[in-house]
C-alpha cells in the first residue's frame, strides 16, 4: 500500500535515498507518505507513532527476508544473485534508528546491524533506492506521475 520512496524519505529526512540519513520526530515527512502510485499515489497521513511502527514492521519483514532474497536471482525485479542487499539499505538502517530511539528497541538496530555484517565487501557501497514496477498498473502509474510532474 504504501510507496517505499515516500517512506524512505520520512525515514531519511531527506530525498536522496541512496545517502544516509535518520529523521527526528516532528518531521513532516513523517505525517504524510504516498500510497504506490499503481494505487493513486494519495496521501497517508500517520501519527508519529504509527509512523514508528511501520518502520518497525518494515525493517523486521526485510531482515527476516534477507537472506533468501541474496541467495538468487530476483527476475521480476532484474536482481542477481546479492543485489538484495543494496535495496534500500540506508533507509531501512534509518528504520533501525528510529525503532532503537524512539521506541527502545535496541535489538532492531542489533538485528540491522547482525544482518548488513553478512554482506560481502563487494556490494556495500552500492544502492537500490526503489525497486522497478512490476506489473503493468505499476508501469502505467509511474509513468502518469512522470507525466504530471514534467
Amino acid at each position: 500500500v504504501v510507496d517505499s520512496s515516500s517512506f524512505d524519505a520520512a525515514a531519511l529526512g531527506s530525498d536522496e535515498l541512496c545517502e544516509p540519513g535518520v529523521s527526528s520526530p516532528g518531521d513532516p515527512r513523517r505525517s504524510h507518505v504516498l500510497a504506490r502510485p499503481e494505487l493513486g499515489a494519495f496521501s497517508l497521513a500517520l501519527t508519529e507513532a504509527e509512523f514508528t511502527d511501520m518502520c518497525t514492521l518494515f525493517l523486521a519483514d526485510y531482515l527476516e527476508q534477507l537472506e533468501g532474497v541474496v541467495q538468487k536471482p530476483v527476475p521480476a525485479y532484474g536482481w542477481q544473485p546479492g543485489d538484495g542487499w543494496a535495496y534500500r539499505r540506508h533507509a531501512y538502517r534509518a528504520m533501525a534508528q528510529i525503532a532503537a530511539r524512539e521506541r527502545g528497541l535496541a535489538v532492531a538496530l542489533e538485528a540491522y546491524e547482525y544482518v548488513y555484517d553478512l554482506e560481502p565487501e563487494h556490494s556495500r557501497s552500492t544502492c537500490i533506492p526503489r525497486n522497478p514496477p512490476i506489473t503493468e498498473a505499476a508501469k502505467i502509474a509511474l509513468m502518469a506521475l512522470a507525466s504530471r510532474d514534467a
